[in-house]
């Protein structure tokens, strides 16, 4: 079993070099105020649910929790409610609300790294550990050779360690897996040693834990320390390799692993002073301490500098000189906001298929302001405009297209999809499109497909990736030299990709937050589940295209949920309290879920004539009504339960007889109900229609009525 004070904190040391950092006292074992306020940073990330929290949200997380119990271990900081906190760590796991597609077995780790530092059973988890097998795959459809991601192997192997279980079922596939992995020069990372790319630090920190409990930690020990040592920066901090293509910024984890890789290996990095200065630059007034110089703080990298710290020997107290603390600046966060900011609604990648009127309807009644038209036809988008305009709408259809079946290649990391979804005003974007199936490097995409992008006026939007190291080094690089310009969070098929993805939290501040529809289904009729959960709202003077661009270089875009999915309590993404604040004192301007003009509406009423092709039931001559009703969705378009049903259509003052029509998916679930009046001669005049439906769930009766 690994001696897990290599893979853990040494409370002596943390307290040292914690000191010599000035980021505690030590007197005579008395507490001063500079431990005081560090305790009170780490008590203040404590949540009602029992366990700690990212700042700016309202319940736990695992990661959070695990971060902020290991440095209340190392620094001695005694813990309240135990039992509770233990209570939450068993029962909260960071993915129980949406499963990942790639296992994160590295969060079932922190979980049992977690209860062991209480003093709690842990052998409940044997059962389920035992049965792991290694290595997973990643989904094809999102990384193209299924190359797992290293981390999480290796976590399995760790589970069964710090569980003290047996591994020899693990110890042939985890031996070739891992010794595919390694390069020349000891370090490792995600692809086989055979693409000839360098290693990773974070990937050689997880991969030396693996090779400690193969006894081959001493392998290439020599090139190994050489090559981490060459990791270090001006700055003192750590980069992710030596002479990186890209993003060549220190981090707190990139540092930590590091210096635990270096530690584990019983050497020292070549300045540890200057290691010292770097981390001592990521502490921030309110005592926490940040990924970066300048960033916000947070519990992950807070733990990353204690557990950092504990890696380096000083003797005398290092100050912090100002010339070290430079880095890139973030998106400008005006404090206080201009006062003349009003809030706007956009979604983004909602429904370019299916109804325009729909479309235009839904728009309507939920306060959206941009509708970002996912993967949608010229025409559509004309189609919809159209109407919007005709009937005094004040959305604007603009295209937000997500590139299926694209990729990008990362050396060491492998070849992902899900990595193209931008956003335009038009269709000028379509300029350097991707071909189904084509792979680019980031540097050949950033050329082909992002310059003429941001030259027509668009963004590129983060989706998603289960692999933290290659996110990290896209979202670093974007910093850098631009790139994605916001990052997704609420989602039609995740809650919340920060619950799954939690190192995205360390980017509030420096990249906007936004929420992602990522429309599925035929019509946006039935996705209104999802149009009405969750949103994106930005600051601006008006709600226009250059307002919404404003908005995104001045991180004044917040992603706001309020559903079933998350029952029915607000959960808010913003870069500061500020923009919470400002957006919350104006509630009024974008809430949706209150009764009046912003409630979602229990039906659709449509006069289609045979122009209007992508209408459903559009007729061969003279007009049809059709009535849709209102039911819950699943997240790919399918109805599940009617919501309201229709009681009676009125034209002209006349009850009609209307037809249902119904259409079934592959999967035998309804993807389409609704009825219609066929009107083959219909005079040249002014019509009234009335559609009168029963709300099932209050009995309630409403009456929607257009003309034509």
């Amino acid at each position: 079993m690994i001696d897990q004070s290599s893979g853990k904190i040494s409370r002596r040391m943390a307290l040292q070099s914690f000191a010599l950092a000035g980021c505690v006292g030590l007197t005579g074992g008395r507490v001063n105020a500079a431990e005081t306020d560090f305790q009170n940073y780490l008590m203040g990330l404590r949540k009602p649910d029992g366990g700690f929290g990212w700042s700016d949200q309202p319940g736990s997380h695992l990661v959070a929790t695990h971060a902020v119990v290991g440095c209340c271990v190392a620094l001695q900081i005694k813990l309240t409610n135990i039992e509770m906190l233990a209570e939450f760590v068993r029962r909260k796991h960071s993915a129980a609300r949406k499963p990942p597609e790639q296992k994160y077995r590295d969060f079932d780790l922190q979980q049992i790294e977690t209860l062991q530092w209480l003093g709690q059973d842990v052998s409940p988890l044997n059962a389920t550990v035992a049965a792991w097998k290694a290595p997973v795959p990643y989904a094809k459809q999102y990384e193209k050779h299924a190359y797992p991601v290293l981390r999480r192997q290796v976590a399995t192997l760790l589970c069964r360690d710090r569980l003290d279980l047996p591994w020899d079922d693990l110890n042939e596939p985890m031996r070739l897996y891992m010794n595919q992995r390694r390069r020349p020069n000891g370090s490792f990372n995600n692809t086989p040693n055979t693409d000839g790319s360098d290693g990773h630090v974070v990937a050689t920190w997880w991969g030396l834990q693996a090779a400690l409990l193969f006894g081959q930690a001493d392998e290439m020990r020599e090139q190994l320390i050489a090559w981490l040592q060459a990791c270090q920066q001006t700055d003192g901090g750590f980069t992710w390799q030596p002479n990186p293509s890209m993003s060549a910024r220190s981090t707190a984890t990139y540092t930590r692993a590091a210096l635990r890789s270096l530690e584990l290996l019983d050497a020292k990095p070549l300045d540890q002073r200057a290691a010292t200065v770097f981390l001592q630059s990521l502490k921030n007034p309110d005592n926490g301490f940040a990924e970066r110089p300048g960033w916000i703080s947070n519990p992950l990298s807070t733990y990353h500098a204690v557990d950092a710290l504990a890696c380096l020997e000083l003797t005398a107290e290092v100050d912090r000189p100002p010339s070290q603390l430079t880095d890139t600046p973030s998106p400008t966060l005006a404090d206080p906001l201009p006062q003349n900011l009003k809030v706007f609604s956009a979604q983004i990648e909602s429904h370019g298929t299916g109804s325009p009127r729909d479309a235009v309807l839904l728009a309507q009644r939920l306060g959206i302001h941009l509708w970002g038209a996912k993967n949608a036809k010229p025409e559509w988008m004309t189609a919809a405009q159209r109407i919007a305009d005709q009937d005094g709408v004040a959305v604007q259809f603009v295209v937000a297209d997500e590139n299926y079946g694209t990729w990008i290649q990362v050396p060491g990391e492998g070849c992902y999809s899900h990595m193209s979804d931008i956003m335009a005003e038009n269709t000028n974007a379509a300029e350097g499109a991707l071909s189904r199936g084509e792979v680019l490097t980031w540097e050949e995409y950033r050329t082909k497909r992002l310059q003429p992008l941001e030259i027509a006026g668009g963004r590129l939007i983060w989706q998603f990736g289960e692999n933290e190291n290659v996110v990290r080094l896209l979202l670093d690089d974007s910093l850098d030299r631009r790139g994605f310009a916001a990052i997704s969070t609420f989602h039609f098929g995740n809650p919340d990709f920060t619950d799954t993805e939690p190192f995205l939290h360390l980017y509030r501040g420096q990249i906007p937050f936004v929420a992602l529809q990522d429309a599925h289904g035929q019509q946006p009729w039935w996705f209104a589940d999802m149009t009405t959960g969750f949103r994106t709202l930005f600051l601006a003077e008006e709600p226009s295209w250059e307002g919404w661009l404003k908005a995104l270089e001045n991180n004044w875009t917040i992603a706001v949920r309020r559903d079933a999915r998350t029952d029915h309590q607000l959960l808010m993404h913003s870069a500061s309290p500020s923009v919470s604040n400002y957006v919350m004192q104006r509630l009024d301007q974008w809430n949706w879920w209150l009764d009046g003009t912003n409630s979602r509406p229990m039906c659709s009423v449509v006069a289609i004539s045979p122009e209007e092709t992508f209408e459903t039931g559009y007729p061969a001559k003279g007009i049809s009504i059709r009535v849709r009703c209102a039911w819950t969705n699943t997240g790919k378009g399918l109805l599940v339960k009617p919501l309201s049903k229709l009681l009676n259509l009125t034209v002209n003052g006349q009850v009609v007889e209307t037809r249902e029509i119904r259409s079934k998916s592959k999967n035998g679930m309804w993807d389409d109900v609704y009825s219609v009046y066929e009107m083959p001669e219909v005079a040249f005049s002014k019509h009234q229609v009335e559609a009168r439906v029963q709300v099932l769930s209050t009995g309630e009766e409403i009456v929607e009525s257009i003309r034509f």
